[in-house]
């Protein structure tokens, strides 16, 4: 489009140019507050910028940065600052700051000059090159440098965000008492508002002088667990347990939060413990919970290797050495039995409330050593609620079901991985579980279902948890789903695929009894009959095919191993397989 000026060159200097992208959006001429008020994502943080008074004071006469949060994000928060000349002052710094030139932090215009911290998360999703999001905070920067320019020709710079910034305000409101680091939040949690009780981890940072890292450090990490009443834990957090709860020279917000392992200052030769924040969504969408996991992967007896899991009371705390986040429990020791672990995580109540409900055929609480492969709440989600309220409302056949996710001993990863062959037998003294480990997971299978373990080795006093994503004894798979996941089943997979074998697993109206050979059986058969076994493969015999597959197959009925078993004591056993 041209515009024609003629003698009005004012015209033409009025014009404001505005270039959008998906991420980018830059904008020509005005000062900050004339874009912010004509901007219609931002009328709430400009109904509160205008009423702060800042708006004169700073944003017509200097260069700054400003960092606004959109109307959704106001209509989220629920912080105690929302009229606060001091919230609007943590979303500007007084330069102006462009994406590609963010360092780790700025000051904001907060008296005491609370930083900003700013996070580059590279995202693989966003297009061809390089594409990062960024953060401010817990923030995701939505739209950037949005540029304007003062009355005074000074460079002014906007980024809209999608969470307001909530700054960690002292009260009483003493000078001496703002932009705090972690150790103050430690030693005077309740001046910032914070109910929890953080004096069992004073003490023992105390006690071995660690007041030094939480004082200090150009950005850090770190996870402070609230109060509790088990002493025998809390006497094992010794230095290098501290060490463990602090990602060093990373600040790190929970919804930027990397999903690979973070190191800790727990990393030396004798003890190495990473970090992971995961984010618990449940199965409509609607609501999550975060969890911080450390994982020893080297320890010694008094830090056994494994997992422990703590769950994130109060996230997101800005501090000038870094950010906080308040968790439910020590990270790296766990003095507490296997059920008092299922009781207290949120994540695995429906299991839990079903062993309660079956206490007097399933005796938890005074076990020397056993393993759990407990289905999260989401796994329940997913089942078969017909099937699932069947076994419900059958006693013996419930409690068979929850034996089956139950092994005697000590199993972990580790356990598992020096012998993925191995089998274990399950409480219900029928049924095994059997495991397939590869690099980036372990799956067990057991009573038709195939689970995979998403969080591996919860160490408990005697035993451990494994988090699995579906329910053991319920199949919620039809075989043809069954067919096509399992890595170990692909060769006969395949082969199904001539004549449209496969197509008859596809829906849950017939039932089979498949007998499958796994890879392995046609890797001997690959050695034993190369030229065959080559013919089969590539095409040429389908009808053979289709026959050696008929005489693995029982049409019209579904056979537990156990029903199988009891059969072949039979004389009259009916068998009907498709091929014979």
């Amino acid at each position: 489009m041209m515009i024609k000026c003629g003698s009005n060159l004012w015209r033409c200097f009025s014009v404001i140019a505005i270039v959008f992208s998906s991420s980018l959006m830059f904008v020509l001429g005005g000062d900050l507050t004339e874009l912010i008020a004509k901007d219609p994502r931002l009328t709430e943080f400009n109904t509160k910028l205008q009423a702060s008074g800042i708006a004169m004071s700073l944003m017509r006469h200097m260069s700054i940065t400003i960092f606004a949060p959109t109307n959704d994000a106001f209509a989220r928060y629920k912080g105690a600052y929302t009229m606060s000349r001091d919230l609007i002052s943590y979303h500007i710094v007084k330069s102006s700051i462009t994406k590609d030139n963010f360092p780790s932090s700025l000051p904001s215009e907060l008296i005491g000059g609370l930083p900003i911290w700013i996070q580059r998360n590279y995202n693989p999703f966003q297009g061809e090159g390089k594409q990062y999001d960024f953060y401010a905070n817990n923030a995701r920067m939505i739209s950037m440098d949005i540029t304007g320019q003062s009355i005074d020709g000074f460079e002014q710079v906007l980024h809209v965000i999608d969470e307001v910034l909530e700054p960690t305000l002292p009260n009483p409101n003493d000078p001496i008492y703002r932009n705090p680091s972690a150790q103050r939040i430690l030693t005077n949690p309740s001046i910032y508002g914070i109910e929890n009780d953080l004096s069992n981890f004073e003490k023992r940072v105390q006690l071995y002088n660690k007041q030094i890292v939480l004082q200090g450090g150009e950005g850090h990490t770190f996870f402070i667990p609230i109060s509790s009443d088990n002493e025998e834990e809390w006497n094992f957090v010794d230095d290098k347990v501290i060490d463990a709860h602090i990602i060093p020279n990373k600040v790190l917000f929970t919804k930027a939060f990397p999903a690979d392992l973070q190191e800790t200052l727990a990393l030396t030769d004798m003890l190495k413990t990473l970090i992971v924040v995961k984010n618990e969504t449940s199965h409509d969408q609607q609501s999550y919970e975060l969890e911080v996991q450390s994982n020893t992967r080297v320890g010694y007896p008094d830090y056994p290797r494994g997992v422990v899991v703590a769950k994130i009371i109060k996230p997101n705390i800005p501090v000038r050495n870094g950010v906080v986040h308040l968790i439910g429990n020590p990270l790296i020791v766990n003095k507490k039995t296997v059920y008092q672990l299922l009781e207290q995580n949120p994540n695995l109540r429906q299991f839990s409330n079903l062993i309660n409900s079956n206490r007097r055929d399933i005796q938890l609480f005074d076990v020397s050593d056993l393993s759990l492969f407990v289905p999260n709440n989401e796994a329940f989600k997913a089942i078969n609620q017909v099937r699932y309220s069947m076994i419900l409302n059958t006693p013996e056949k419930l409690v068979q079901m929850l034996k089956l996710h139950i092994v005697s001993g000590k199993v972990n990863s580790e356990t598992i991985f020096q012998d993925p062959r191995k089998s274990f037998v399950t409480w219900d003294q029928k049924r095994k579980l059997h495991f397939t480990a590869t690099t980036q997971n372990i799956t067990v299978v057991g009573g038709g279902v195939n689970a995979t373990i998403v969080t591996a080795d919860i160490i408990a006093k005697n035993g451990y948890i494994h988090v699995i994503n579906k329910v053991l004894g319920i199949p919620s798979n039809t075989i043809y789903e069954m067919l096509k996941s399992q890595h170990g089943l692909s060769s006969t997979f395949r082969l199904g695929t001539q004549r449209g074998y496969n197509n008859q697993f596809i829906g849950m109206e017939k039932q089979f009894t498949y007998f499958v050979p796994h890879n392995e059986a046609w890797d001997k058969v690959r050695s034993q009959f190369p030229s065959e076994y080559a013919k089969l493969f590539q095409g040429e015999h389908t009808y053979q095919v289709e026959k050696i597959l008929d005489r693995h197959l029982i049409v019209n009925q579904a056979f537990s191993l156990a029903q199988l078993e009891k059969m072949k004591k039979s004389s009259d056993a009916p068998w009907y397989f498709s091929g014979l």
